[in-house]
């Protein structure tokens, strides 16, 4: 779905997985993706602020795990889905984790 090199300096990108809006974040551990669009109101999590493995939604302040997509501060309240991030040499790959949404 990308490659190392769409990061340039970015911390995060967007990309469209399956029909879906998935934000890939790079930390110092390694890659994460979630969906990208908050259940607030749709803010674009990959333009989002990263503190402490927390993105805040660039709209109205909303919080979530880089990690896992679990909401972990108000105004929304529904997580966003997780997938699996796969590096294979310069290229990312994307994969559906099932996982309840809380």
């Amino acid at each position: 779905v990308a490659t190392l090199d769409d990061f340039g300096g970015k911390y995060a990108i967007k990309v469209i997985f399956q029909e879906n809006e998935v934000a890939i974040f790079k930390l110092k551990d390694g890659f994460y993706a979630i969906g990208n669009l908050c259940t607030h109101r749709g803010g674009s999590l990959s333009n989002g602020r990263v503190e402490n493995d927390i993105v805040i939604c660039p709209n109205h302040g909303g919080r979530y795990e880089v990690k896992t997509g679990k909401v972990v501060g108000p105004p929304p309240v529904q997580s966003v889905e997780k997938f699996e991030v796969t590096v294979i040499g310069n290229d990312i790959y994307l994969d559906y984790i099932t996982s309840p949404l809380t």
